[in-house]
């Protein structure tokens, strides 16, 4: 009995695994990589923003607390990315074979 691999119609029945591979693209490396320097450009914006408020640069207060609460906001979710990849490691870890 041979089995025959199941022909989708929906949305997805077009994609092949190269396709979705190129549609991918980037590493998950390359992915945290970006997200981690995003962080980064996020919170020097930020120090920025607070320099130019203190040196009168910048008349709106709104503005400055805005890319601090943004930068904040990166910051955190690097360190829950972080925090998630660790206990999943973990788990691996514990995963007997």
């Amino acid at each position: 009995m041979t089995l025959q691999p199941i022909q989708g119609s929906g949305p997805f029945s077009s994609l092949t695994d190269s396709k979705v591979r190129q549609a991918a693209g980037d590493s998950f490396e390359q992915v945290l990589q970006q997200f981690v320097q995003q962080a980064r450009r996020a919170e020097e914006q930020a120090d920025a923003m607070v320099e130019r408020f203190v040196l009168g640069e910048v008349d709106s207060a709104h503005s400055v607390m805005l890319a601090v609460a943004q930068a904040e906001m990166a910051v955190r979710m690097v360190l829950e990315v972080r925090d998630r990849l660790i206990q999943a490691y973990s788990e691996v870890l514990r995963m007997q074979v």
